[in-house]
């Protein structure tokens, strides 16, 4: 293949003949072949790993938008983040499509497809080199490292910030070819929009310099040039601004989350050879994408001394060479450069969770890796002089790129569900706790508590200061009433992540089961001071609350719980009970009416609406309340007996006997006060006790 550079077209020779590609033909082509891959994924259920937070249980982004939801996505720092555009486009897709997953699913698919062509366009408008840039967006693409980003749901952010990264450098290009205050104004747009969907964003001024550098050839280093690199830094201010504003609200959300790893869990040196070890993992697999998993657990202080030292000493060298092609080949700078700057903030030196590298870290940085490749390989191939070998690395280079393809359609299968997903994850890792914990709650899901007892403790063996299995652990113990057992793993999950507010939570459950409502409640309040918007937890100390005496409060807890999940039918009968014990009888009918509007099914709730209702005196409704509950549930012996006395308040003796006797078929004596009151009204029919 060679590129003519002055029609701006790309040919490709084949037997002879020149083949023209038109820019909508590769755009097409680029289309076709990422569906390709990715298609089968709208298909595929959510994972247990993250998914259940930014999705399955979390009901702002069930509930769909809402002005509610939309607020709720600016204030929150759920998931040790701050990304409000990523939650409000789930809400979008849980709005439009609230049968499943599939919507969630193929828009990361058609974010990824929009990345791709919008990366060529970008690259083919700043160069003029049609086939490279074509290269480069085929091989982002396509290559099986991206795949976690576009399969995963809760990696949204990342499709979605790449998106506007895309626009933000179209923005930048056009204004730097034609400077004005609507054009700067289109890029701070779209930077910041980018900035509300992941952090991630923050290095992107400095590419923003490597990019005036090459291709648009505005930085030019020579015996003077060097002082003008100054000007293009000042017109790039406000974009640093935003990126230092972004990384203070970034660290002040994962260290109130808890993600943001301790210094006696991951000592500076541990995290500096592990960057150093990452930076060269991730062009290894770059290279040769094997052994993918969707968690490579951190190594620790387990890293040799011997490939410290390589890693260093390679990308040392990669840096002093790539610096010394900045005259002649200004691509190799500005790529390799791209890939080490973009890699800065998730490469560990911050520690955020327990993952000592990740494939969807990879999603920008290699593009600069493939900038290398393809202007290289189109560089080698205009230097030959021999058409059959010029013919053959474009072969090659077809051929690498199908063998992507072919291995990251593979990739995608893996994450059709948690036991594919973390099996594989097992199978090509070592030790990997989180792996086992997430394939022992599958597991459980399933209903096989052997499996996942054996998945749980693999994990604490592999990783035994990894608190979640901890956590899994005794919660399946509390379910089979071993409370002890149970207290005593969720305690040492608590020592070993004292800033996690779930566990928290699951020691106060354990207090809890175990009546020990004081120590309870302390652990919720604790859970609730690290999470604020912790409803599980409001709900539970509300309980606890009660249980101690302090119904005041144990009823605001409970309002509180309501206030943040309005849908949770658990909450609201909650709310209703303590009302209920508070005397607001009034207050705790609402609260029911709505349960059986949210739930129309649900007997013991509307059992509980009519008993108030027929203490309120509204013999009526509480008699339509028990009979839709003996429609239910035609056994419920309380329910007939009950019914009696609101059919005997309305008059309707003959129908209040016939219930009565069906309450004592069942084992239910009515007071002898009422039955006395019943037989005054009307004497008992033939046949009765």
């Amino acid at each position: 293949m060679v590129e003519n550079s002055q029609a701006g077209s790309s040919v490709s020779v084949k037997s002879g003949r020149v083949i023209a590609w038109g820019k909508p033909a590769i755009c097409a082509l680029l289309a076709l072949v990422t569906l390709a891959i990715y298609l089968p994924v709208v298909n595929f259920g959510l994972v247990n790993l993250d998914d259940h937070f930014y999705v399955t249980k979390n009901p702002h982004v069930r509930s769909g938008l809402s002005i509610a939801n939309v607020a709720w996505a600016f204030r929150t720092f759920t998931e040790s983040n701050w990304h409000p555009l990523t939650w409000v486009s789930l809400q979008l897709d849980c709005t439009l499509d609230r049968s499943g997953a599939r919507l969630l699913h193929l828009t990361n698919v058609i974010l990824h497809i929009a990345n791709t062509l919008l990366l060529f366009i970008l690259l083919e408008a700043a160069t003029g080199s049609r086939l490279p840039s074509a290269v480069v967006a085929a091989l982002f693409a396509v290559h099986p490292l991206h795949v976690e980003s576009v399969a995963w749901v809760s990696e949204r952010k990342d499709v979605l910030s790449t998106f506007f990264w895309m626009l933000s450098m179209l923005a930048y290009l056009r204004w730097a070819r034609n400077p004005s205050l609507a054009g700067y104004g289109a890029l701070l747009v779209a930077y910041i929009l980018g900035l509300l969907s992941k952090p991630m964003l923050v290095s992107l001024p400095i590419i923003l310099l490597l990019f005036d550098l090459w291709p648009l050839a505005r930085i030019r280093f020579g015996s003077s040039e060097s002082r003008r690199l100054m000007p293009f830094v000042i017109e790039k201010l406000p974009l640093f601004a935003l990126a230092c504003a972004s990384c203070v609200i970034t660290y002040v959300a994962q260290l109130q989350g808890g993600a943001v790893g301790r210094l006696d869990y991951y000592p500076i040196g541990v995290r500096l050879a592990n960057a150093v070890v990452s930076y060269t993992a991730y062009l290894w697999k770059a290279m040769w994408p094997a052994r993918l998993a969707a968690f490579y657990p951190h190594p620790e202080d387990t890293l040799p001394t011997w490939q410290v030292t390589a890693s260093a000493v390679l990308l040392a060298v990669v840096s002093g060479a790539a610096l010394r092609s900045v005259y002649k080949r200004p691509y190799i700078a500005v790529g390799w450069f791209w890939y080490l700057v973009t890699l800065v903030p998730v490469i560990g030196i911050v520690q955020v969770g327990l993952q000592g590298m990740a494939d969807r870290y990879t999603y920008v940085p290699l593009i600069g890796i493939f900038i290398v490749a393809a202007w290289g390989v189109s560089e080698l191939v205009g230097r030959i002089a021999l058409r059959p070998i010029g013919r053959a690395v474009a072969w090659i280079t077809v051929g690498v790129i199908c063998a992507f393809a072919v291995l990251a359609h593979r990739q995608v299968k893996y994450w059709r569900n948690d036991f594919t997903l973390f099996g594989h994850a097992i199978r090509v890792t070592q030790r990997n706790a989180v792996a086992h914990t997430h394939l022992g709650l599958a597991y459980e899901r399933m209903g096989n508590i052997e499996k996942a007892l054996e998945q749980f403790r693999a994990a604490v063996d592999a990783n035994p200061r990894y608190s979640p299995a901890y956590t899994c652990l005794g919660a399946v113990l509390m379910r089979q009433g071993k409370l002890d057992e149970a207290l005593a793993y969720f305690t040492r999950a608590v020592s070993l992540s004292p800033g996690v507010a779930e566990a928290h939570y699951n020691l106060g459950l354990a207090l809890l089961k175990k009546r020990e409502y004081a120590a309870a409640a302390q652990a919720f309040r604790q859970a609730i001071k690290i999470r604020s918007d912790y409803a599980d937890a409001y709900n539970d100390l509300a309980l606890a609350l009660a249980h101690i005496g302090n119904l005041k409060e144990a009823v605001e807890s409970a309002e509180t719980a309501v206030n943040l999940s309005p849908r949770t039918v658990r909450f609201r009968r909650t709310l209703a009970l303590l009302l209920s014990q508070a005397g607001d009888l009034n207050g705790a009918v609402s609260q029911y009416r709505i349960v059986v509007r949210f739930r129309p099914a649900d007997a013991v709730s509307r059992f509980e609406l009519g008993r108030l209702l027929l203490s309120l005196g509204d013999s009526n409704e509480a008699a339509r309340q028990f009979a839709s509950v003996l429609k239910l549930r035609p056994d419920l012996a309380e329910a007939h007996l009950n019914l009696a006395l609101a059919l005997y308040d309305r008059g309707r003796y003959a129908e209040a006997w016939s219930h009565v006797r069906e309450a004592q078929k069942r084992g239910i004596k009515p007071h002898p006060g009422f039955l006395a009151a019943l037989r005054a009204k009307m004497p008992e029919p033939a046949g009765g006790d």
